[in-house]
Formats: C-alpha cells, sequence, structure tokens
C-alpha cells in the first residue's frame, strides 16, 4: 500500500502516483508545512507536473492540455494522459483536436483511451464528440471500429 497525506485544509488527498518524488522528501524530513490557510496557494506544487496540468485544464485553463500533449513523450504517455483525461473530458477545441489525433495513432492504447475520454463527455454531454464517435465507428481501421462497438457504457 502506497503512502499517503492528507491535507484537511483543502482535502487534497498525496498518493505516490500524484506527489512529486522531491515533495516526499519534504515529508520525510518534516519540512513541508504551512497555515492552514496557506495550504491552496502550495497544493500545485505538491502535485507532479501532470496532476496539477490536468487540474489546471479542468478548472478553465484550456491552454494547459496542449503543454501535457506536449510532455507526452511516447503512445504509453498519451494513453495515460487520455484516461486521466477522462473524468474531466467536456470537448473543448483543443480537447477534441487532441482526441481526433489519438484516434489516427496505430497505437491500440492510444486509440482506447481516446475513445474512452470521448465517450465519457458524451455521456455528460450530448452535444460533444457526436461527430468524432461516429467518424470512428464509421472508420476503415478495423481496430478502431472495435474499439468504438465494445466500448464500455456505464448507466
Amino acid at each position: 500500500m502506497g503512502r499517503r497525506v492528507v491535507v484537511t485544509g483543502i482535502g487534497l488527498i498525496c498518493g505516490v502516483g500524484n506527489t512529486a518524488p522531491e515533495v516526499w522528501k519534504k515529508i520525510d524530513n518534516h519540512d513541508l508545512g504551512t497555515k492552514r490557510s496557506g495550504w491552496d496557494g502550495m497544493y500545485y506544487q505538491l502535485m507532479t507536473p501532470e496532476l496539477a496540468g490536468l487540474v489546471e485544464y479542468a478548472t478553465g485553463a484550456d491552454a494547459k492540455l496542449l503543454e501535457l500533449k506536449k510532455a507526452a513523450k511516447d503512445p504509453e504517455d498519451l494513453a495515460e494522459l487520455l484516461t486521466m483525461l477522462r473524468p474531466i473530458a467536456r470537448g473543448t477545441q483543443a480537447e477534441v483536436q487532441l482526441i481526433e489525433e489519438a484516434m489516427k495513432t496505430p497505437s491500440p492504447a492510444v486509440q482506447r483511451a481516446a475513445v474512452a475520454a470521448a465517450g465519457a463527455a458524451a455521456q455528460r454531454r450530448n452535444d460533444v464528440y457526436t461527430e468524432t464517435l461516429t467518424t470512428a465507428l464509421l472508420s476503415p481501421d478495423s481496430e478502431l471500429r472495435l474499439t468504438q462497438i465494445f466500448q464500455p457504457r456505464s448507466d
């Protein structure tokens, strides 16, 4: 089981996978702290850059998504980014572009993650990703079609 720190002032749970490694060194050395009212200005420093970028994107900084895309160095990183995007996907222009580009990649893992993110956003808002998902369903790429057809649904 991983280490966890709960910062009750802002309700942030820092786990091994989402906290910057240098922060754990500060925690171990008891070098991390602030007044209760100071945590809200500090929480971006506690998270990994990817998670902090996704939080910023979720709160309206759409340009952060392009930075996160550039930071994805290989298909595995891109699939991970798309998977983390899934719960907050909302169909912004940059997001649609990222997902449509990901659907065109040869990596089935990236394609699955892109379809899942688009599908999650479409379930929350029926005015986004209709065309993107229809294109995936009609794609000449059989892997992409199967990904769309067998995408699990949550009702």
